[in-house]
């Protein structure tokens, strides 16, 4: 059974990476989408109205670029090894020892150290509203031009609780059993 829920949770985190979790709105129109895939190395997504402007424009400099999130690529190898031997432990139906409580614990704290730290693209927004522009208008200082506001959208809760529920599982299989 805990080889099961296990699976189940690590199934759920490493699909929750692959869906939107920060959004830069504009009155309340999206402007880029960021998913915790994207984040590893510094996709994102534009939002309709952004994407027609920037073709508009026909701008294809490098300052469009977004650094990729080292923390949240740090979890997403955590999630992919801790799927993986999840995976292994359901086959061999054997006790999965520490290793993927590891795996999840480690993974929840680089997701949450990076919520705290922020994601670079919402570092690119305050180096350009410190800096004021001039020169060719990178993604952040457009942004910024635009007034903008960082989204956490509900995938990134829901990673957070995917990521709990094996160090829960562990904390309850590990409390000891009354014999009779």
């Amino acid at each position: 059974m805990i080889a099961k829920l296990n699976f189940v949770s690590f199934a759920a985190a490493l699909f929750c990476f692959f869906l939107p979790w920060l959004e830069f709105q504009c009155s309340e129109k999206v402007v880029v989408s960021q998913s915790g895939f994207q984040s590893t190395y510094g996709g994102g997504t534009l939002g309709p109205e952004f994407e027609s402007r920037q073709q508009a424009g026909k701008e294809n400099d490098s300052s469009n670029e977004i650094d990729p999130a080292i923390f949240i690529a740090g979890a997403f190898f955590c999630v992919v090894g801790g799927f993986l031997l999840s995976l292994i432990s359901l086959f061999r139906r054997g006790r999965s020892g520490i290793a993927i409580p590891a795996l999840a614990g480690i993974a929840l704290i680089l997701v949450a150290l990076q919520m705290k730290i922020g994601f670079p693209l919402e570092h690119s927004v305050t180096k350009a509203s410190k800096s004021g522009g001039g020169g060719t208008a990178s993604l952040g200082q457009r942004l910024v031009s635009m007034n903008t506001r960082v989204v956490y959208r509900p995938w990134i809760y829901f990673e957070l609780g995917a990521l709990i529920s094996p160090l829960g599982i562990a904390f309850f299989a590990m409390k000891p059993r009354k014999e009779a």
